[in-house]
């Protein structure tokens, strides 16, 4: 687990870091991911990204994600840490002036560490997959260099394989918080 808050640590000190060498039109921003049970029990998780606005009505964007789901059952306690790299593209519905529905989604991978103890043994674990979202939300324009979005996002994952065990596909409902700082 502190490999992968390490590596979150640093992409983000790293997108950050990149915003000043983009061109007009970028932008930079995160959010706040509330995980609605399905697959994954209710928990938060968060990402952060940076992107380019295409044309007037379309997103592109790197984003880096990190979600941790925890089980108990007994003396068995399991940890799954998901950090999620990929591409997403969103298309803008401009509705007035300062609101706008989107749609869209990304493609990338899903680096997932499974770590859990049983009494004294502990174990741990990893197995990367595709990762996909499909997203649908409302863009509100708060400023001129501030936008502030409120969405749905659909998660899943392919098969997690863990010390040859496939323990199936992960899907979650996903509610988002997010906010933009174009520069």
């Amino acid at each position: 687990m502190k490999k992968l808050k390490l590596l979150i640590l640093s992409t983000s000190l790293l997108v950050i870091s990149g915003v000043n060498s983009l061109y007009s039109d970028s932008f930079a921003g995160g959010s706040l991911l509330y995980y609605l049970g399905n697959d994954l029990e209710d928990t938060m998780g968060g990402s952060v990204r940076l992107g380019k606005q295409l044309d007037e009505n379309s997103l592109l964007s790197l984003e880096i994600g990190y979600v941790s789901f925890e089980q108990t059952a007994g003396a068995v306690r399991a940890e799954l840490d998901v950090v999620t790299v990929g591409v997403n593209y969103l298309c803008l519905m401009p509705l007035e002036e300062a609101f706008s529905l989107y749609f869209g989604g990304g493609i990338g991978v899903g680096i997932n560490e499974l770590s859990g103890t049983n009494g004294g043994a502990s174990i741990s674990l990893d197995d990367t997959t595709f990762a996909y979202h499909l997203d649908v939300g409302v863009n509100i324009a708060v400023y001129d260099n501030m936008d502030v979005q409120v969405g749905y996002r659909y998660f899943g994952e392919g098969d997690l394989t863990f010390a040859g065990v496939n323990v199936g596909d992960v899907d979650s409902s996903v509610i988002e918080l997010g906010i933009n700082f174009k520069f």
